[in-house]
């Protein structure tokens, strides 16, 4: 008897029809999957650049009401190195600077660093004195480039090597 073709007698077209639509299918759902997931990494590189833009702004302008005070408080803080015990206080008016531009707005947590990476002040006191000098947010702010990441609640923050408790866009 001879060997039969796959797709031979009065079935075939339905065989072949029913492996097209399988194939289709899975074609469908593949192509669903890659674009969901290519809108949802667009989006999320949207929406860290617009809290990017956002917080520079915020920054540059809290920035020009103080700046005399700051360069003198960071002048006082230049050699501040990791764990060395110094005095936290900042000045009245720098203080109450940072307390009217984090006022009303979704910044959480702001830092100052000296030049060595050394957090010098804290919105959260547990973080003076921690040191990031290989922190990449911190080496390309030096470098005069704006580093943004977003940081999921609920999962460690490699950047501040701590965990956070809601998502958050950090920028340096």
């Amino acid at each position: 008897e001879p060997a039969k073709k796959p797709f031979s007698g009065k079935h075939a077209p339905f065989a072949q029809a029913r492996i097209f639509s399988v194939a289709g299918l899975i074609s469908l759902a593949v192509s669903a999957v890659f674009l969901s997931l290519l809108y949802r990494e667009l989006a999320i590189t949207a929406i860290v650049e617009f809290g990017e833009q956002n917080n520079i702004v915020l920054a540059q302008t809290a920035l020009n009401a103080v700046k005399p005070e700051l360069t003198g408080f960071l002048a006082q803080r230049s050699n501040v190195r990791a764990n060395e015990v110094f005095d936290p206080t900042i000045p009245v008016g720098l203080q109450t600077a940072i307390r009217e531009t984090m006022r009303d707005t979704s910044v959480v947590r702001l830092k100052i660093y000296n030049q060595h990476g050394v957090v010098v002040f804290s919105t959260r006191r547990s973080q003076i004195g921690l040191e990031s000098s290989q922190n990449p947010g911190f080496v390309g702010a030096m470098r005069g480039r704006p580093e943004s990441r977003l940081v999921y609640g609920s999962t460690f923050n490699l950047w501040d090597e701590e965990q956070e408790d809601d998502n958050l866009i950090q920028t340096y």
